[in-house]
This record gives structure tokens, sequence and C-alpha cells, in this order.
């Protein structure tokens, strides 16, 4: 395996729910991998295109690898994080680039953690956690209910900033 897919299996954050909640499946996709490891697969409703999706995480993404990977379906085969597109092209060493999914790694952790203690928030995708903070700072809330939650404001702007600046494709910032 090479050293991207090392570190793109290693990472997992476009699987794990941190920077995408569901991944479009096509006809073409063999969904069979997916649901033999529990996916949850759904149609959005009242969209009459009939697109499939799964929702994130997913179940096949556990222990820093993916358990379907030769097998993973298009959308997931198709995507590189702006992180791995720099490391292909040699802007960045790999050694860097897997110091860098260390640190966001290390702060998607601590923005769980501090989720915990909330509990609205059990059982949250990262991607809703990060939604709810950045309503938390939203004119309309007051600073009273800000305060109760500075901690976890606090490491999802961390987490969000490292999201940004290494693997959100330029398109989405």
């Amino acid at each position: 395996m090479s050293d991207t897919e090392n570190l793109c299996i290693s990472c997992g954050m476009c699987c794990n729910g941190t920077l995408f909640e569901r991944v479009q499946l096509f006809d073409h996709d063999d969904t069979a991998p997916l649901l033999a490891h529990d996916a949850n697969l759904f149609r959005k409703s009242g969209d009459e295109s009939g697109k499939l999706y799964m929702q994130l995480p997913c179940p096949a993404h556990c222990d820093g690898a993916c358990k379907i990977y030769e097998f993973r379906p298009s959308t997931c085969r198709g995507y590189k994080c702006e992180l791995l597109g720099q490391v292909e092209k040699g802007g960045v060493s790999f050694e860097k680039a897997r110091a860098i999914v260390l640190e966001a790694l290390a702060a998607r952790t601590a923005t769980l953690k501090a989720a915990e203690s909330h509990p609205a928030l059990a059982g949250q995708s990262v991607k809703n956690i990060l939604k709810f903070a950045t309503d938390l700072l939203a004119e309309d809330v007051k600073p009273e209910d800000r305060g109760l939650y500075g901690e976890l404001i606090i490491e999802v702007m961390a987490l969000d900033l490292q999201l940004e600046l290494h693997f959100r494709a330029p398109q989405s910032k």
C-alpha cells in the first residue's frame, strides 16, 4: 500500500462523519459490503431523483482502517481531501501530512470529549456537533447560554480551523 493510501486510511475523517454527513452511492456501487457492516442506506424524503446515500460515520471504517477498502463506493474512491492532494503534488511531505492528520484527529477527539458533558449532543456526529457549536455563536443565543458550552466551542473552533486549513477542498472554503 502506498504512503498516500496509508495516510488516507489512517485519517478517515471523510469516513467518520467529521467532514461529511453522508455519501452518495451510484448504481454501479456494490452495496453488499456496506450492508454487511450494517451501513445506514437511505433516500432523501421528497427527493424525486431516487439518489441513494449512506449515512456517515461509515461502519466499515474502524480502528483506523477501512474494512472494505477494495470494495468501497466510487464516491469514496474518487474523493481526495486538500491535504492528500498536496502530498500527491509534492507540496507537503508524507511526514508533515501525517503530523497534520494526528493533530486534527487529536482535535476531533477533544471535541468529542467536550461534547460528552452535554446530553443533547450524545451520539451526534462531529459534523452535527460543529453545527451546534456554530449556532451557539449566533447573535440570538443568550451570552449565559454560550458560557455553558465554552470548552466545547473552543475545541470545535480548533477542529474547524484544522479542517479548513488542511482538509476541505478550496471550493468548499
